[in-house]
């Protein structure tokens, strides 16, 4: 089969992050992971990538939709997120904070046991 590599970034490097990111490189695709400890430029992860995954805590989600939402993202970046639990200001879900910010983009939901 034929693989068409996809650059990839994610956000959030804890456990559940770096779980992923390695998954991801494992099927061969292009990945750069991002956190708030970083050094690199939070732009520079992000420009020209297919896919966004998010796998910052709930308290990590305004401020990465915030972040995201400056940056006008093309309309055919694909949004995933990886959080559980419900915002503590609004008690929606993260796909909904996600639904809400990005209205015109496809938001895909990864979630599991523990």
């Amino acid at each position: 089969m034929k693989i068409n590599p996809k650059n990839v970034t994610i956000v959030g490097a804890g456990v559940w992050g770096s779980a992923l990111a390695n998954l991801v490189t494992r099927n061969h695709h292009l990945v750069r992971i991002w956190s708030r400890h970083s050094s690199e430029n939070f732009d520079s992860v992000i420009a020209d990538v297919d896919l966004i995954l998010s796998a910052v805590s709930i308290p990590g989600v305004r401020p990465t939709i915030d972040k995201l939402q400056a940056l006008n993202l093309p309309q055919k970046t694909i949004l995933v997120t990886a959080t559980k639990g419900l915002d503590s200001l609004t008690r929606r879900t993260p796909s909904q904070l996600w639904q809400e910010a990005f209205p015109n983009h496809a938001i895909v939901v990864l979630s599991g046991p523990n």
